[in-house]
This record gives structure tokens, sequence and C-alpha cells, in this order.
């Protein structure tokens, strides 16, 4: 999946509000093919945008950190996602996070190996 620079400042946006729940800062992704939202919500309001993406992929849905999504958007142009794990190959090491998923979707607890 290709990350647009646009996201950089989406999640900036975003956390505007998200920051606002301090034990829990994430914001909602939804990928779709050809799209992307990014959703952040706190208790004195919400932000949300869409966007268009290379991205061709079953729909799915999940929490990242605001700050660390901005900056994997800043430093790096593609990552890979799996059902719940986030890849960056950065040459020289890779970044892989554990994704935090919506509450009514079940978590997949097998290891799932993702290719680079």
């Amino acid at each position: 999946m290709s990350l647009p620079k646009t996201l950089i400042e989406a999640s900036d946006r975003a956390n505007v509000f998200s920051k606002e729940n301090a034990d829990n800062n994430q914001v909602k992704l939804i990928l779709k093919p050809g799209k992307v939202t990014i959703k952040g919500q706190g208790p004195h309001g919400a932000y949300q945008q869409s966007n268009k993406i290379n991205y061709d992929g079953e729909r799915i849905e999940f929490f990242i950190n605001p700050g660390i999504l901005g900056d994997l958007a800043n430093r790096h142009k593609e990552c890979i996602i799996g059902k719940d794990r986030l890849l960056v190959n950065g040459g020289s090491y890779r970044y892989v996070s554990v994704l935090s998923l919506p509450e009514d979707e079940p978590r997949n607890r097998e290891v799932e190996e993702i290719e680079a």
C-alpha cells in the first residue's frame, strides 16, 4: 500500500480530537480499494478525511497512534498491511506494529508471516 503524504496532515488534524483521549490516543483508518479514511474522535468533537490511495485489498479498519501514522507517512512511501499488523521496510531495518482492531472484529490469534 502506498503511504500518501496527505496522511501526514490528516493525522495531525485528527490528533486534535483524538489526543483528548489521554490514555488511548488513536485514530481510526479505514482502507477500501482506492480510498483511505482517517477518523479522530474525542469528547469535544471529531475529524474525518478521505483521500484516494493506491490500495486494492479487502476493506480493513484499524486504530493507530496518529503520531506514528504521520511519521511513517513522512519517512516512507510504502507499507504492507496484514490482518492485524503493519510492516514498513526501511532498508536496513523493518518496523512492525500490531494494529488495534475495532471491538466488533475478532483478532486473528495465529501468527501471520508478512512478506516484504
